[in-house]
C-alpha cells in the first residue's frame, strides 16, 4: 500500500509533466511508474511478492477482491478514491496479531 501522501505527489507530478502519457499510469499501484522516469515503482512488484505483502485490515482484503472486478470493468483507479477508501478502512478496521502471553 503506498501512503496517500506519496500517490497525491505521483498524480501532481503527473498532471504538471511536460510530455503527458496517455493513458496516465495509475499513482494508487505501486508497481506502476512515469513513462519519462519521473517517478518509479514502490517497493518489489514481482507476482510473488505482491501476493506475499501482509493485509494490514479490512481495506486490503476489500482491495484483494475488487481490484480484478476493477481491471474487468475499465475502472480508472486513479480518479476512483480507491486508495483513500482503502488507508481509511485499514485505519478503523486494522487487522491485529495477537500476542498470547
Amino acid at each position: 500500500m503506498i501512503p496517500n501522501g506519496v500517490i497525491q505527489v505521483r498524480q501532481d507530478i503527473c498532471k504538471d509533466c511536460p510530455t503527458p502519457c496517455n493513458p496516465r499510469p495509475d499513482a494508487a499501484d505501486r508497481c506502476s511508474s512515469c513513462g519519462i522516469k519521473r517517478w518509479g515503482t514502490w517497493g518489489q512488484c514481482t507476482p510473488e511478492a505482491v501476493a506475499a505483502a501482509p493485509m494490514r485490515g479490512l481495506g486490503d482484503l476489500v482491495a484483494k477482491f475488487a481490484e480484478p472486478i476493477g481491471k474487468i470493468i475499465g475502472l480508472d483507479k486513479s480518479k476512483c478514491g480507491c486508495a483513500k477508501r482503502q488507508d481509511a478502512m485499514n485505519r478503523l478496521l486494522p487487522f491485529t496479531q495477537r500476542q498470547d502471553s
